[in-house]
């Protein structure tokens, strides 16, 4: 027997699955990207690139979290006991993404947080007084 998946399932599978392992990959990302480019924007002197990095990593994790959302939304808010099956499962799963995205969110704060009141380009040993 063939099961057939109708496109919107699978649909709300990808956004379900965005939420959960969408903000760890974005923060990730961000880390790259920051190191990466670190010696370039202190070439430059251009530091403020580097909360440009930030606020993207932090729009693109609100948008996972944007996601998250409407998927709980969509298979139902409620705090209903199931033993089991698909609406259960994407319950789970959206409330999953929402907290991936809350702890995500707050871990790339703090990361820009340190470039706010750290100096990006403060080279170890030397003595800022």
């Amino acid at each position: 027997m063939v099961r057939r998946v109708n496109s919107r399932s699978t649909e709300r599978a990808g956004t379900l699955w965005f939420g959960i392992l969408g903000p760890p990959l974005i923060w990730a990302v961000r880390i790259a990207v920051s190191y990466v480019a670190v010696p370039q924007i202190c070439a430059s002197g251009a530091v403020g690139a580097l909360h440009l990095v930030t606020l993207s990593a932090l729009a693109a994790v609100s948008g996972a979290a944007y996601l998250a959302w409407r998927n709980w939304g969509a298979v139902g808010r409620g705090a209903e006991v199931e033993t089991g099956g698909v609406d259960a499962r994407r319950r789970f799963m959206a409330r999953l993404g929402l907290l991936s995205a809350a702890f995500f969110f707050l871990v790339i704060l703090a990361e820009g947080m340190a470039n706010v009141f750290v100096d990006p380009c403060l080279k170890a040993g030397v003595s800022v007084v």
